[in-house]
């Protein structure tokens, strides 16, 4: 039987431990979130910086075969780009955005088209990024070279990352869940031992008990101001 007026509510245990779970929750997420973020803002202009310096290598190289019209050693010099397997494919333009040469990776030989018309500098889709650099020699431009990259080793690395943070973030969560248990007996245990102090003066009208002293500043007036009352009313 509940004794009258007993809050059968939530304990003050559970709530300290959800409020704790609930604002490290929150801190967690929003860590881990801007984490994620940074690294992915990293990964992508570290992406971008290896295949502008791919471009600019492949294209370096190719500038004497634009410059002597040499197509078949334009080709030769893209096929340099297979022993990068997250190369798409590369195409050689003359000044004019005319065709000269191009590589294309093996799986998508016959079934992807290089586009008409150069993008940007850089473009970014779902599938791939692209990049674009002009080629020079002696400080004229004699061309572009337009190199694709498929995105799944950037695509994994996010994957990875985020399933690493995810399990730190559960880890943390777990570790302070823990140590909020543990802790929050310290609140709670004396004041059900006070409590039930309360209820033996209540039932057995002995005034003669008394509360121990608690620790903690709080506690300790609460021990203090109940042994007070005790001593008023005996």
């Amino acid at each position: 039987m509940t004794p009258i007026g007993m809050n059968t509510g939530t304990s003050l245990r559970q709530r300290l431990l959800s409020l704790t779970l609930l604002t490290s929750g929150i801190g967690l997420l929003a860590g881990c979130g801007a984490f994620l973020v940074f690294d992915s803002y990293n990964a992508k202009n570290k992406t971008v910086g290896e295949l502008r310096l791919t471009a600019d290598l492949i294209g370096s190289n190719a500038a004497a075969a634009l410059a002597f019209d040499d197509a078949l050693n334009g080709a030769k010099l893209l096929q340099a780009l297979r022993t990068l397997p997250h190369i798409r494919g590369a195409v050689l333009y003359h000044t004019e955005d005319h065709f000269f040469a191009s590589y294309l990776r093996a799986d998508l030989n016959g079934r992807y088209l290089f586009p008409i018309q150069l993008p940007g500098e850089i473009e970014w889709t779902a599938e791939k990024l692209t990049v674009v650099r002009p080629i020079i020699l002696d400080d004229r431009i004699l061309g572009k070279i337009l190199v694709e990259s498929d995105l799944q080793e950037l695509h994994g690395r996010t994957v990875l990352y985020a399933k690493v943070t995810a399990a730190i973030a559960a880890g943390a969560l777990l570790t302070v869940y823990f140590l909020t248990v543990l802790l929050g007996r310290g609140v709670t245990g004396p004041m059900q031992r006070l409590a039930q102090i309360a209820r033996n003066v209540a039932e057995k009208s002995d005034y003669s008990l008394r509360a121990p002293a608690l620790s903690g500043r709080e506690l300790g007036q609460l021990s203090v101001d109940f042994n007070h009352m005790l001593d008023e009313i005996s």
